[in-house]
């Protein structure tokens, strides 16, 4: 099944010096639903976004491995996120997103980044 996203999206990618880590916001198990702290952590996220207007989102999932399963709840949560970013008002063009093959399944970490 592939999700149509109306945002940047790439692979792999490399921590940059003049990156600045939000945080986490953690899904439960098997779920892309977001929370009530879910929604409660971006909230103070977006503050910091707002803080730097010049910056871009960078919204990273974790995958186990390559399975399909894993990369589509991988990309629905990673879509959870921008999704509620941009209804509170944060622009699309802004927002960016990627997938690393290590870490925790059940988060995914927010950075201000400069392209």
């Amino acid at each position: 099944m592939l999700l149509s996203l109306p945002f940047a999206t790439f692979g792999q990618d490399n921590d940059r010096l003049s990156d600045i880590k939000l945080g986490t916001v953690w899904f439960k198990s098997k779920s892309a639903n977001l929370t009530k702290v879910a929604k409660a952590t971006l909230n103070t996220f977006i503050r910091q976004i707002q803080d730097h207007p010049t910056m871009h989102v960078q919204v990273i999932s974790f995958n186990k491995d390559l399975c399909d399963r894993c990369g589509v709840r991988s990309l629905k949560r990673v879509k959870a996120v921008l999704t509620y970013l941009s209804k509170q008002g944060i622009s699309y063009d802004r927002l960016l997103s990627s997938n690393r093959l290590e870490g925790e399944l059940n988060k995914v970490d927010l950075v201000l980044t400069s392209l």
